[in-house]
């Protein structure tokens, strides 16, 4: 779940409702109810909250007290937009489903216990006239109360897959050792021969910016002032995962065929890109192709991101610069698994700052 330190309550409550049980093979999906217990209406920044389905990891599941990891979609955001908000008026209840089972693996009979206890990113009593250009670092966030909901699955048979595992069975992998100094040669589906271009370009600098990170923090023994200000203090368990995700992405880049998809379905006006864990393909959005070449949230900063999701399993506890390095000052343990922080080391790295200010004179 996105991690934010925040200490605001929230005036709505979520609560679950689902069959007495499941059978195995069956989708498993609950009703929530979300409850404005105040007096003022809200606008409802819908992120991380059952109001927008499940686009991240929002519930926590427990089988036989073991944690279900999260295997649906993952994704780079930018800034909402107005259609990111939902209005509840005072004491208004509104109601919805969520699938469950499309992100989370219910492949075993028996009891599971769901919990959501998430964070309402933006929760504002007046929609601002700012909405599309205000950072995540200026919402007002709000914690909602915990609720939970045991489900039983019975029976025997397949389990439902989840989008993870429906994408990563379209897949064929062809990884190979090719020694080589520079990235594999991507697939890229649709675009124009413009898009094409800049992302072969920036496919093969997010390569080039990977292996230079690998090598990057492990200056001064990991405890160089770059690797603190995005990772935090050394410690070497997280030091070990923090090189391990730039090594992976580097030498996957280098050893298999990345897709990159212009047609994902899934898109919306605020995303950059999305992917799952496990796989090799990304779909970019909007807000990608208009996104720059180099400076922050970047193209080539984008991939990196996204990869981290799909080759190493990263996650989005917290999205911005800010938010990012809050996390590796409060929850270094987080900062290490959070896709933005991965993306913001490179964009900050002296030789990408010189690549920036380079571009900068050249076009003025």
């Amino acid at each position: 779940m996105p991690d934010h330190g925040v200490d605001n309550i929230s005036p709505l409550t979520f609560s679950f409702e689902g069959k007495e049980s499941y059978s195995l093979g069956e989708r498993v999906k609950l009703r929530y109810r979300v409850t404005n217990h105040s007096n003022s209406q809200y606008f409802v920044l819908k992120w991380f909250t059952p109001l927008e389905g499940i686009l991240g990891d929002i519930l926590k599941i427990t089988y036989k007290r073991r944690r279900i990891p999260y295997d649906g979609i993952l994704i780079k955001r930018g800034q909402p937009s107005i259609d990111d908000y939902v209005l509840l008026k005072a004491g208004e209840v509104r109601e919805g489903s969520i699938d469950v089972s499309a992100s989370y693996s219910l492949s075993k009979a028996g009891v599971y216990h769901v919990t959501f206890a998430g964070v309402i990113w933006d929760l504002t009593k007046d929609l601002p006239d700012q909405v599309g250009k205000r950072s995540p670092e200026e919402f007002t966030r709000f914690q909602t109360p915990k609720s939970k909901i045991v489900l039983t699955v019975k029976g025997r048979g397949k389990s439902v897959d989840t989008e993870g595992q429906v994408q990563r069975k379209k897949e064929k992998r062809d990884p190979r050792n090719l020694r080589s100094g520079h990235a594999n040669e991507p697939q890229i589906k649709g675009g124009s021969e413009g898009d094409k271009a800049a992302t072969k370009a920036a496919h093969n600098d997010a390569y080039h910016y990977a292996d230079q990170g690998r090598i990057n923090v492990q200056q001064e023994g990991g405890k160089n002032p770059q690797t603190i200000t995005w990772f935090g203090a050394y410690q070497s368990k997280r030091h070990k995962r923090l090189h391990g995700v730039y090594n992976d992405v580097a030498e996957t880049l280098k050893n298999e065929k990345i897709t990159y998809d212009f047609n994902g379905s899934s898109c919306q006006a605020s995303w950059y890109a999305y992917t799952y864990k496990d796989t090799r393909t990304i779909y970019l959005c909007n807000m990608y192709i208009a996104a720059p070449f180099c400076g922050i949230d970047s193209k080539t900063g984008i991939l990196i991101h996204e990869l981290t999701h799909a080759v190493s399993g990263t996650s989005d506890h917290a999205y911005g610069l800010s938010g990012a390095k809050q996390l590796a000052i409060n929850g270094p343990d987080k900062a290490v698994e959070n896709a933005d922080n991965y993306e913001y080391y490179i964009e900050n790295l002296p030789i990408w700052l010189e690549t920036v200010l380079f571009v900068m004179q050249k076009t003025t």
